[in-house]
């Protein structure tokens, strides 16, 4: 039997905390290092990735094509 409970957007919007797609929505935007990801996403999401999950999905999406990565003088700029 399925539930009947009523989804508010706020419970709905979980459905959406993917982090690699997180990142991909933080990028659309433009090229970031990882702290800015890190903000932009709580902001956007109101999920805080930490560093573990947001460098994963970073690597799987890396790995993948789907985003590069740019040396910024020490700090590396990640572009979709």
């Amino acid at each position: 039997m399925r539930s009947k409970k009523q989804i508010s957007l706020n419970d709905a919007a979980g459905a959406y905390s993917d982090p690699p797609l997180l990142v991909l929505a933080s990028l659309a935007t433009g090229p970031k290092h990882g702290h800015a990801m890190i903000e932009d996403i709580l902001e956007m999401s109101g999920s805080r990735l930490g560093p573990g999950t947001l460098y994963g999905a970073i690597a799987r999406l890396e790995g993948r094509g789907w985003i590069e990565h740019r040396a910024f003088n020490v700090t590396r700029i990640r572009r979709l």
